[in-house]
């Protein structure tokens, strides 16, 4: 299944790009065709630290984005409808590993037998969820969390769970250690910011 994601209508323009390279770290990139903004981390440099904060402070990124358990790291750009893509080292399949600060969807891992994933959806007492078979519970994961216009998606490798959702803006993304801790070992973004924030970043001097 693929989401759709905004951006088409109202691709970027040179000053909103030249603005975003200056802004954050990652490898910029606009698609052509559907005019979404596609940042890419590989956390080879230290500086990329600088685009995820914890408690208002840069993220220490040397051979990845590695988060104790509870940890929150927040994400730099806040985005209209967006796909995040991450290489992720999972010692356990327990507790949240991407949220969104505005939709509040995110991605969860647990269950009673450490081998599910749950889409987290905002003020439902139950979340949608896949089972993932027990010799793919561990390693280096591929996670994916993709807030479109109106529909929410979650994926763990090539198992995933969607569900029809229409809550505005998807906001800022966080990444979280969850209860035993993840180390996220590469970040893609691939979406459409806020308005508002491209505004105001081309205004600043």
């Amino acid at each position: 299944m693929v989401v759709a994601l905004a951006g088409v209508d109202d691709k970027l323009d040179q000053a909103e790009v030249a603005a975003i390279k200056k802004k954050v770290t990652a490898k910029v990139t606009v698609d052509r065709k559907s005019g979404l903004l596609q940042l890419a981390y590989e956390f080879r440099t230290p500086k990329q630290g600088n685009d995820f904060l914890i408690k208002e402070k840069p993220a220490d990124v040397k051979g990845g984005l590695t988060l104790k358990p509870s940890t929150v790291a927040t994400h730099v750009v806040p985005w209209e409808t967006v796909q995040v893509e991450c290489r992720v080292q999972v010692s356990k399949m327990f507790g949240t590993a991407l949220r969104a600060t505005e939709s509040k969807i995110g991605l969860e891992l647990g269950g009673d037998n450490f081998n599910t994933l749950y889409l987290q959806l905002p003020q439902r007492p139950i979340h949608k969820q896949v089972i993932i078979p027990y010799s793919d519970v561990t390693g280096l994961r591929s996670l994916r969390l993709e807030l479109g216009t109106d529909t929410s998606l979650v994926a763990y490798d090539h198992w995933q769970v969607s569900e029809p959702t229409k809550l505005g803006t998807a906001g800022k993304i966080e990444f979280l250690g969850g209860n035993y801790g993840y180390a996220f070992r590469a970040v893609t973004f691939r979406g459409k910011p806020e308005a508002s924030w491209l505004k105001d970043l081309v205004a600043e001097k």
